[in-house]
């Protein structure tokens, strides 16, 4: 089967990153949530190596009155919720150790993790744990937004790669709606084209394929 092009993480994450360091004090985190409109902020020691990531819920966990009031029965991870409530910097209330993913790696990977995991947004470290971009839902959504040219694009430069004949086939894009006809040679070959097809980014649907000589005789 042909693997059909793919956007990385790179190369729609955001870059450079707004970050803080171990010892912020939470009011700043919070005030820097609240001004930029972020659902997270990654937590960096000095040397820019990532050991957090503080959330909008971890901060609202201090608001949540049960959550100050410790019972004698509490399991270790209330106890532990319950400190976090009361921490007074960045790494006594941030969420650890922190979900990540790498910047070469396919972004429908990155959107498997953020669903799977319920996550708003990701953090991208490179081989050593340095933090280099973050991921959003948005970010991913941009995927969807890619013009049809693009995706027409995309899908001809595949086929080309794969000694696809383009002389005999036709690909055009409408709102993300491929269609493709011609002709092709082997059994199945229709198919293969079609998954090909699906598998790129921005793809929203492809139509049944329709054979040029079907069209010949319709007229």
């Amino acid at each position: 089967m042909i693997a059909a092009p793919r956007r990385t993480v790179a190369e729609l994450m955001s870059a450079p990153v707004v970050a803080v360091d171990e010892l912020t004090g939470i009011k700043e985190v919070a005030r820097l949530l609240s001004e930029r409109g972020f659902n997270a902020v990654p937590v960096t020691t000095r040397l820019g190596r990532l050991v957090g990531v503080v959330t909008e819920d971890d901060l609202i966990l201090r608001q949540d009155p049960k959550v100050q009031h410790q019972a004698h029965f509490w399991s270790d991870p209330r106890r532990n919720e319950r400190q976090r409530a009361r921490g007074r910097v960045a790494r006594e209330v941030m969420s650890h150790p922190p979900m990540t993913i790498a910047p070469d790696a396919p972004a429908s990977d990155a959107a498997e993790v953020m669903h799977e995991h319920h996550l708003k947004s990701l953090p991208v470290v490179d081989e050593e744990g340095t933090l280099v971009g973050m991921l959003t839902r948005r970010d991913l959504l941009k995927l969807l937004t890619r013009p049809d040219h693009d995706i027409a694009e995309d899908i001809i430069r595949r086929f080309h790669d794969e000694s696809v004949d383009m002389r005999a086939i036709s690909v055009d894009v409408d709102r993300g709606i491929v269609t493709l006809t011609g002709w092709v040679v082997r059994a199945g070959e229709a198919d293969r084209l079609t998954r090909c097809a699906e598998a790129v980014d921005g793809v929203v649907a492809v139509r049944p394929w329709i054979n040029a000589q079907e069209l010949l005789e319709r007229l």
